[in-house]
């Protein structure tokens, strides 16, 4: 790979903010029309004894932050993005999806089926766990079918992570928007631009939606939203670190991803243990905890968020990227 210096990346680096500015005013300007497309179709959360809200609320905040990355994808690119085609019109399918759960609650097998089955088409696209690089030069090669079964299970792993801390007005569109930034960072100084930009893309697209999510909430971004945003993160995770054969940058991903991944593992083994299904609803996560604590819900929001920068300035700490 080509020596680029600091100055060539820096000018992608700002390229991306651009991209990613660009994103946030798309978001930004299609979350009100979202908000009405709830009302008038019935795409309504409404209270219960495990949700903290009291009052119905628009559940498809989703369908901007999507539509903005999806737009700024191909505008961004000029209809060409680096993903390919095929990876992008599995993740508008997935969308979709889950749009159709968050207007009929769709059974919990269903949503897994699509999960899998969404998996399993990107990675037979090449978006699979293959050649890691490991410490002193050393690498390893996973076998077709381990290959696979991996790349499946992380994917389907982070679509629920990111679905199942969304319990708080504006906790995973905030916490995904800084893993998003952090991961920027990490694939631009490894020399992945294009992982990088489309994370800046991304991050804007979900910033934008934030001001409308964050207490007190318009709208929620829904399963269409948080499941669709994991399931790109695993993409771009996978892309930014094995596809690459830069397996190292792995373990910061897996940092800045803790708190989500921790708490969706906790849950389903807890579940399990209790002979449960492993999707079954609860409020035992960990901002359940912190909400039983005493701790209001803009706190423990805020909280999480400096939780999730704390991880990411570790991340490039052990990676020797902050002096």
């Amino acid at each position: 790979m080509p020596v680029i210096d600091f100055s060539a990346q820096s000018e992608l680096y700002v390229l991306g903010l651009l991209a990613g500015v660009g994103s946030f005013f798309l978001s930004w300007v299609l979350t009100p029309l979202s908000i009405k497309f709830a009302w008038k179709y019935g795409f309504l959360d409404y209270p219960s004894e495990r949700k903290v809200h009291q009052d119905a609320t628009p559940r498809v905040g989703g369908l901007a932050v999507v539509l903005a990355f999806t737009l700024g994808e191909l505008l961004f690119w000029h209809a060409a993005p680096p993903l390919g085609y095929g990876v992008l019109i599995t993740v508008v399918l997935f969308f979709f999806a889950m749009l159709l759960d968050d207007k009929y609650d769709l059974p919990a097998w269903v949503k897994f089926l699509v999960q899998v089955g969404c998996s399993a088409a990107v990675v037979f696209m090449g978006v699979k766990i293959g050649v890691v690089t490991l410490w002193g030069g050393r690498y390893a090669v996973f076998p077709d079918w381990l290959s696979i079964a991996i790349s499946v299970l992380w994917l389907v792993l982070l679509s629920n992570a990111i679905n199942l801390i969304d319990g708080l007005n504006g906790l995973s569109s905030g916490i995904s928007a800084i893993v998003l930034i952090f991961a920027s960072i990490i694939t631009f100084k490894k020399g992945i631009f294009t992982v990088g930009l489309d994370a800046l893309i991304l991050a804007g697209a979900v910033l934008g939606f934030l001001p409308y999510n964050f207490p007190e909430a318009k709208t929620f971004i829904g399963d269409c939203g948080a499941q669709t945003l994991g399931f790109i993160l695993g993409i771009l995770s996978i892309v930014g670190t094995f596809k690459s054969t830069a397996g190292i940058i792995f373990f910061g991903f897996l940092l800045l991803l803790f708190l989500p991944v921790e708490d969706t593992l906790s849950a389903w083994f807890r579940r399990l243990a209790a002979g449960q299904h492993p999707f079954t609803a609860d409020r035992k996560h960990l901002h359940h905890k912190l909400l039983d604590w005493g701790l209001t819900p803009k706190q423990v929001v805020l909280l999480m968020y400096c939780a999730t920068i704390v991880l990411g300035i570790i991340a490039l700490l052990l990676m020797g990227w902050v002096s």
